[in-house]
């Protein structure tokens, strides 16, 4: 494992989760680390660091594997908002476990605040950070309202008391037995950086099977409370678009890029007078030729979109030049060599998010 740091004055208290492969969004992850990838033209890791400064953090790990040189470029503007990166290479994945296991001697004596790279979200977690301190507990993890509880995990827990009872795993559960919706993970926690030499050092682990369900069997307290703001996760393409069209609803407020005539339009951008967008992205230096009609489609930067096109639920990576009164719904254009294009269809995803 190798690293590079500007955060070598800093005491790190917490450290967002960016090494995944980014399977589920390919084909976008054939081209940049799913952290990098751009959500209302911003790098998707952005929102993470944004959110950790503004909890007060000074500096934060990362730790990197897929494409991490996208990510890299993704980390250079923290420093600038006051955020100290501490940037770690895995040659071999860790996991969400091995990751921070990795780190154990850079963290301090506080509740380390760990979070997947992977979310948009916003809220104040200073005084769930107090109640996790006065009540002793082992971890603090932060749930939403469970969307599909047959595809994810539902977390168990004693609402009168904030006690996590136990994981109800997707894999255990019946395809037609009835299951309440009830809560599942967001990725946010809080927990005692000790914890994490429990797990085996140098090598993959994870957090919730590794660590959580060994501590409830022994009795310890874990804390559940709901996260206490907007919370949006990307994990596939359908997703990818559904987070933009959450960010376009102005879920993040000021927090967020910002907005114009209901579209996140970047700067030195050339949109043709007579184009149409509804609820689109348009990432830096893109051009929309004339008569163009584009509905809740996001383009990366670099895109060229030709005259007469028309785009619905679409996405458009860095690069690509769509011919004049190309069609596209529900598909990916990927920039091939030489100038050349390559289609995916657009598979259907659920988006773990809410308003907050």
């Amino acid at each position: 494992m190798s690293s590079d740091s500007n955060a070598s004055d800093f005491e790190l208290g917490a450290m967002i989760l960016a090494a995944g492969r980014g399977e589920r969004l390919r084909p976008l992850t054939s081209v940049r680390a799913k952290p990098a990838c751009p959500i209302g033209n911003w790098p998707l890791i952005w929102y993470a660091l944004r959110f950790v400064r503004r909890q007060g953090y000074e500096a934060v790990a990362v730790n990197l594997h897929h494409l991490s040189g996208s990510i890299r470029r993704a980390l250079a503007p923290a420093q600038a908002w006051g955020l100290a990166v501490h940037a770690v290479e895995e040659p071999v994945l860790l996991g969400t476990g091995g990751g921070p296991r990795a780190l154990c001697d850079r963290f301090g004596a506080g509740p380390l605040l760990l979070l997947n790279g992977k979310l948009l979200l916003g809220g104040d977690l200073q005084a769930a950070r107090r109640r996790h301190l006065e009540s002793g507990a082992a971890a603090t993890l932060f749930v939403w309202p469970n969307l599909d509880p047959m595809r994810y995990t539902r977390l168990l827990w004693d609402e009168s008391t904030n006690r996590l009872e136990r994981f109800s795993f997707a894999r255990e559960r019946r395809p037609n037995g009835a299951e309440p919706e009830g809560w599942m993970f967001t990725g946010v926690q809080f927990l005692s950086p000790a914890l994490l030499e429990r797990l085996p050092a140098g090598a993959p682990s994870d957090l919730v099977t590794g660590l959580y369900v060994p501590l409830l069997r022994e009795g310890a307290l874990i804390r559940i409370e709901p996260f206490p703001g907007p919370w949006c996760e990307v994990s596939d393409p359908g997703a990818y678009l559904g987070a933009h069209q959450w960010l376009l609803d102005g879920r993040l407020g000021a927090h967020g890029p910002a907005l114009t005539a209901g579209n996140c339009v970047a700067e030195e951008v050339s949109i043709d007078s007579s184009a149409e967008l509804s609820r689109c992205t348009v990432g830096r230096r893109s051009v929309v030729r004339a008569r163009a009609r584009l509905e809740r489609s996001v383009l990366w930067e670099d895109v060229e979109i030709g005259s007469g096109c028309e785009l619905r639920d679409a996405i458009v990576t860095a690069g690509a030049q769509l011919p004049e009164g190309c069609r596209m719904e529900r598909q990916i254009a990927l920039a091939g060599p030489n100038g050349g294009l390559q289609f995916f269809p657009l598979d259907s995803g659920i988006t773990r998010r809410g308003a907050g």
